[in-house]
Parts: structure tokens; sequence; C-alpha cells
């Protein structure tokens, strides 16, 4: 969007002055702000300025880090940031005014003379086109190094300068992504932006998103390039729909002259799992350099090496389970399931896993999280506070409650309201009952009795998945009601399905009685065996078939601890004892060495807290400080209020934090 031709053709409406910068003219709005060419009012140098729009408040500081982050790549292949601000609440950044012509323009220019017959590819220029690609994928590698995925790929955002040097622009929709160390319950946006021509499958459906789907949007522009056609036609939903379940024909069936090598390399990058797709952009350069000749990598600068999130991994048995149980839970027959496993072995990643199944089934997902004592409440009004967990469902239910008109009446009854109101204060309104003194006993009855009538209430129009995690943390009250569900069919008789998780290290006398309960299903996961743990060592490394010997390693030396493994892996690239070469494969081969290398420069440590404190202690000096300050809030912070703290502080160790997984979004 950096590219203006006919600027004075366009609107003329432009803000006021947006921090040192006077707008001169619209370039363009799009789903998420507008361009305008702007002039330095010093200077008086032309940038592309552009505005972000924020739906949310909350997304400022996320938006404000992604574009700290655009601000330190340094590559050819990639419009620099120069300056960026707030103006009344608005974030905005600016770049250098590029005015070249697009790679849109340049496929519009290369197919104007139509595609009749069985033309050669790329319009006859196909060593021109690939080299245009390898170059592109050296700054989509130093993009994706950094943590950042552009998620709007598509020819109209790349710029081609005169020595066919492509430049990534518009950066409105990028999102960080990293290999997260600690799991924790929680949604996916389900917010779809983008270009449909060109968007990755997980992208349309809403899902967490990382390199693999540039790379998807990559494909469909080489696809482009070569037959001169979309990979996908259709409008609307129809091209979603393609996106998602069709399979293009292979490029050497429109045009002549395509390598086979080549028809496999864009049908990898088209995959619609990301698991299946080609694993970084140096894989594809190097493929690339394979069909024409490796050429003149000189000026390649060297990409940070990353790892990818793994997927769920030897767990097939219990999601089976759980998949019978949400159709039961849809038909009206619901159940309590508690899941128990050691720390690290992966509760939590199966309980996402659930809520995500359950919420593509229709199923209302509510979660909760159980907090130490020690950990509740900074500045949240928890401490010691019975029933916490079930506060964001409480929330949610006041929230309904108070929508419907006061003739319509509401989903509780006001004397459960009156007794709600002790535990969710946005309950309160002038309309609920006085507060009536009660024993602790009776207290307790009540409370449980007003839980179980919110629950009913709140399961009668949906089916609901409740998710608590850390259970052996939970109050007593919250226990309570969940040994009244146990004991009884209430949760049978509703489209209802409870799924809370707890350490078995740390399992308390009260929750054994909860997890032998006739009305509960109690699973304990264990760890994993060597197959799983290779699907981890290739999930974090995009890796089809990663070597025997480093993934007997690890499964040996973590006893099958998932948590143990990837913490491993990412320390390992962290200190640089993991890394990839030139051609883009990483250095994990059966070479004896190398193993012995990790052996000695990085020991496996005798427990999880060993790892971590070295991570830790491998940290720069303002990112420790940072971590220590921000340790004092507890497990959650607000990064204003981190801000206050110190102002100093604020980006670059936020993200050195982020990559490492010490922090996230």
């Amino acid at each position: 969007m950096c590219n203006v031709p006919n600027v004075d053709a366009l609107s003329t409406s432009v803000a006021e002055a947006i921090g040192p910068y006077q707008p001169l003219g619209v370039v363009g709005r799009g789903a998420v702000g507008t361009v305008y060419r702007a002039r330095h009012t010093v200077t008086e140098g032309l940038v592309a300025l552009k505005t972000l729009r924020v739906s949310d408040p909350k997304s400022v500081g996320s938006i404000r880090r992604e574009v700290h982050a655009l601000r330190r790549l340094n590559h050819p292949g990639i419009v620099p940031v120069l300056d960026d601000g707030f103006a009344e609440g608005v974030p905005w950044y600016t770049m250098p005014f590029l005015d070249g012509p697009t790679l849109l323009g340049h496929l519009d220019a290369l197919w104007a003379t139509g595609r009749n017959g069985f033309p050669p590819a790329a319009g006859g220029d196909l060593p021109r086109a690939l080299a245009i690609v390898r170059r592109l994928c050296d700054a989509l590698a130093c993009l994706h190094g950094e943590g950042l995925v552009h998620c709007d790929l598509k020819p109209e955002n790349i710029i081609l300068s005169a020595s066919d040097q492509p430049v990534l622009v518009d950066f409105g929709f990028v999102a960080l992504f990293g290999a997260r160390s600690r799991e924790r319950v929680e949604g996916v946006s389900g917010l779809i932006e983008g270009t449909f021509g060109y968007m990755a499958p997980e992208q349309l459906a809403g899902g967490l998103l990382d390199a693999r789907a540039d790379l998807y949007s990559l494909g469909c522009i080489l696809y482009e390039m070569v037959t001169g056609r979309p990979a996908f036609a259709g409008e609307g939903w129809q091209l979603v729909e393609q996106h998602l379940n069709g399979t293009p024909a292979l490029p050497s069936q429109f045009v002549a002259d395509v390598p086979q090598a080549l028809d496999e390399l864009i049908m990898g990058l088209l995959a619609k799992e990301p698991r299946e797709r080609v694993g970084y952009a140096d894989d594809v350069a190097a493929a690339i350099e394979g069909i024409v000749g490796e050429g003149d990598t000189s000026s390649r600068l060297h990409a940070r090496p990353y790892l990818y999130r793994p997927e769920i991994a030897g767990r097939e048995p219990i999601l089976a389970e759980f998949d019978d149980l949400l159709n039961r839970a849809k038909l009206g027959s619901g159940s309590i399931v508690l899941l128990g496993a050691e720390s690290g072995v992966g509760k939590t990643r199966l309980a996402i896993e659930v809520g995500t199944v359950a919420a593509r089934r229709g199923f209302r997902l509510v979660t909760g999280e159980c907090l130490a004592v020690e950990a509740r409440g900074f500045g949240m009004g928890l401490a010691d506070s019975p029933l916490h967990p079930f506060r964001p469902f409480l929330q949610l239910l006041s929230a309904e409650h108070r929508s419907y008109a006061v003739t319509q009446g509401g989903p509780l009854r006001a004397a459960d309201v009156a007794v709600l109101t002790r535990y969710e204060p946005s309950f309160t309104t002038a309309a609920t009952p006085p507060f009536t003194a009660l024993s602790p006993p009776e207290a307790r009855l009540q409370a449980v009795s007003s839980i179980l009538n919110a629950l009913a209430a709140f399961t009668s129009a949906n089916p609901t998945l409740m998710v608590l995690d850390d259970l052996q943390w939970a109050d007593e009250l919250t226990l309570d009601v969940l040994g009244a569900i146990a004991r009884t069919s209430f949760v049978r008789e509703r489209r209802l399905i409870i799924l809370a998780t707890y350490r078995t290290e740390e399992q308390r006398e009260v929750l054994e009685r909860l997890t032998s309960a006739p009305g509960v299903l109690n699973r304990t996961l264990s760890r994993l065996d060597e197959s799983a743990v290779g699907s981890i060592v290739a999930d974090m490394l995009a890796l089809n078939f990663p070597p025997a010997p480093f993934v007997r390693y690890l499964a040996d030396q973590t006893s099958g601890n998932p948590f143990f493994v990837a913490e491993y892996l990412r320390a390992a690239a962290s200190e640089g004892l993991l890394t990839r070469d030139r051609q883009g494969r990483w250095i994990v081969a059966e070479r004896a060495q190398v193993l012995e290398r990790l052996q000695r420069d990085l020991p496996f440590p005798d427990s999880l807290r060993d790892l971590l404190e070295r991570s830790l202690a491998n940290l720069s000096h303002d990112a420790r400080r940072l971590v220590e300050e921000a340790a004092v809030f507890g497990r959650e912070i607000d990064m204003d209020l981190l801000d206050l703290v110190d102002h100093k502080l604020a980006f670059q160790p936020i993200e050195d934090l982020r990559r490492r997984g010490v922090l996230e979004d």
C-alpha cells in the first residue's frame, strides 16, 4: 500500500497533523486503517503514513509491540518503519514512500497477451520469476526470524525495484508468533483478517498462525506467477471453501516447461495442514536454487532460527473418548471429567485441544483458572476468595442477566442473584435483594445451590464446555460445587461437560475424594513414548523425519515429558547449539559429534527448575530486570502498569522475553 500512482486522483479527505507529519492525500483505506501520503513538517521528507484502527483498547499494547518489532527489521526486502507514535489514541507508523511497480502490475504486464493454448511457464521467463521469489524468501526468513507473520502477503503488497528486488510493504495485519512455553486455556479469536485469495486455511478458520501461513500465501503467489492464473478461483465464501477443501491442478497442466520439482514445491506450499507444508522460507529458497542453480547467495542475510509450536501428540485414545463425550453432551447427556497429570505432561494442552473441537461443534466454551493462594488476586479482588475459578463464568452470566429488560425478567431467580452477588459483584443492581446473614454451613449450601441453578440456566440454550485448570489449587467451596455435581445426576441431564485438570503430585485429600466419586470420569495422562517425542521434534523443527538418534536422546533424557522436550529444544536454539545451515537445514543429523556437543554444552538438568533457571540466567540485564519487576505482579501483568513502574524497559526486553517464551501475549 506504499505504491501510489495518481495520488491526486484519490480522495483528498485528509486528517489534521499526525505527530510531526502533515497528510497530503489518502492513498487507500482498508480493514485495519488508512494510508496517507504525508510530509514531515520539519524535514519536508515524503513518507507513507499508516494509521491503525483499534477495535479493542486492550489491543493497543500488542500493536505497539508489533510496530516496535517491525522497526528492528533491517533487510532490503522489507520496507523499513521510520517512525511511530499515537495521535489521539490512534497508533500510526511511517515508511519510505515507494513508487515502484507492484508484483501485481508485473504479473498483469507479463500475462497481458493472454493465456490461450499452452503458454510457457511464467510467460516464458521462469528463471526471472523464480529469482524474484527466492529473494522474497530471504525477506520472509528475516521477518519470521523476528517472530512476525505478515498475514496479508499478496502481489499488491510487494514492490519490485529496478533490480527486481521484491520489497514487502503494508504490515497492517502483522501478527506475533512463537512456540509457547506454558500452555494456558484460552479461546482462539475466530477473527478473519487478510485477503481471501491468498489466505491460509488456518487463517480462514480463525486459528493460531505462524510463519507457515505466509508460506501458504507465497505458494499462491508462485502458482500465479508460473501459470498466470490464481490457485483458487471464486468469490466470497466460495473462494474460502476452495482454500479450506479444494486441491488445485498441477501448474504443469496449464503451462509448459514446469520442472517436476517446481510442481512439487508449489503443491507442498499449498498443503492444507501447516505441518505438511514446506517448513521455512529458507527451505523454499534452497528448493528454488536446486531447480535453477544456486546463483549468487553472497548477499543473503542470515535469519534468526525459530521453532514452531508443536501439535498435540500421543493422545489419540483420550481425544477419541472426548469426541464421544461431546456427541453425548450435545444430545443432553453431559459429564464431569477430571484430568490428572504431573507437571509438564500436557493436561492443559489437551484441554485446549478439547476446547477447540468443542467450539467448532457449537459449544460455548467457558474457562476458569484456579490460583495458588499466594498467587491470587493482585489488584483483582480475588485473594482467598471462594469460587474464584467460577468468576469468568459468573461475569459472563451476569452480563447476560443484565441484558434482559426488567419486564422480561432474567435467566436467574432473584434469590440466586442475591447469593451470587457475594461472589461476583457485577450482579449487584438496585433491585438486588438485601443480604441475609446465614451460618457458615447454611451459606455454603446456599452458594452450591445457586451455582447449580446458574449452570442450569446458562446451559439451557446452548451446549457448554467448562474448563477449570489447576484444580489442585481450588478453594473449598469450588470443590463443594463439583462434589455436589458428582454426587447427583445434575450434569448427566444437561448439555454440559465440566473438564477440570489437576497436578497429580499436588493432589489433596479432598481432591482424592472427588476423583473417586461415582459420577466422575477420572483420567490420568502418562508421559509420552519415543514416537510421540519424535512428533514434537518434527513439529517444532518442521522436519518430516527428525533424526532417530536425536529423538532417542531427547526421549531418554526427558523420560517423555513434553514440556521438558520443548524447553530443551528452545534452550538449545537460543544458545546457538541447535542451528540451521546456509541451505536452511537444521544441524541435528545423526553425526555423533552433534549429540556429544549437546551433552557437553547443554547437559540435561536434574529438574525443570534447573532448566528454567539456566534460561533466565542467559537473559540480558534489562530483560532479567523486567522479569523480576513483572514477577511482583503475579502470573498476569498489565503492560501499561509495568510501563509506569519503569517505562525505560518498554519494548526490546519484552520482545526478547516473548521470543524465549518467558512472556506471552
